[in-house]
């Protein structure tokens, strides 16, 4: 089963190294999950955490 959601909120504290901006932000998840027996055994859980790099102003350089 796979499950995928959207998270929205203000960026008011310490996020990835980053103090808070009062930026709005928005990120996107995706849940995997395996079942048996009509229950969850396993799940596998992903967060977009580049987009919300991004979003709070962390900027990537390339190394050279």
């Amino acid at each position: 089963m796979a499950v995928r959601s959207v998270g929205r909120g203000v960026h008011a504290g310490p996020l990835l190294g980053v103090e808070g901006t009062g930026r709005e932000v928005e990120f996107r998840a995706s849940d995997f999950h395996r079942l048996a027996g009509g229950r969850i055994v396993r799940t596998w859980h992903v967060e977009d955490y580049f987009g919300i790099a991004t979003q709070i102003g962390l900027e990537f350089t390339r190394g050279a």
